[in-house]
């Protein structure tokens, strides 16, 4: 069974207030340690935030090692997959300045639509 990240900061919070020192409460620490060093990671590469250039490799690696954890981040590994997802005619993923249809409500990279910035901030007001 996977182990949310909240449950299991709680559960080792528990076991370090009653001195818990059996093989599974070090698995759980370990565990636990080894997902929030995974966050860190997620954080420093940028894919969550949008930013540009996020290499696909590196984001296809953070996901493949988070399937492997016993505690999870659900809502960190959503966005890393959510990166992955092809957007625009090109679909490519999401990268840069985008543009949303209003229409069919899909996203495109402005370039690849012929639509800059400072156009589409135009057709926002």
């Amino acid at each position: 069974r996977k182990i949310p990240l909240d449950e299991a900061k709680v559960m080792t919070d528990a076991g370090d207030k009653l001195n818990i020192n059996c093989p599974e409460y070090k698995t759980l620490r370990a565990a636990l340690r080894a997902t929030r060093s995974w966050l860190l990671r997620v954080k420093k590469c940028g894919a969550a935030n949008g930013q540009a250039q996020v290499a696909a490799n590196l984001v296809t690696d953070l996901i493949n090692e988070h399937n492997n954890f016993l505690v999870t981040a659900m809502d960190a590994f959503t966005e890393l997959k959510q990166v992955m997802c092809g957007y625009c005619v090109c679909r490519q993923p999401y990268e840069g300045f985008m543009i949303g249809c209003d229409g069919c409500e899909e996203w495109y990279h402005g370039p690849c639509v012929g639509i800059s910035q400072e156009q589409a901030q135009k057709f926002d007001k």
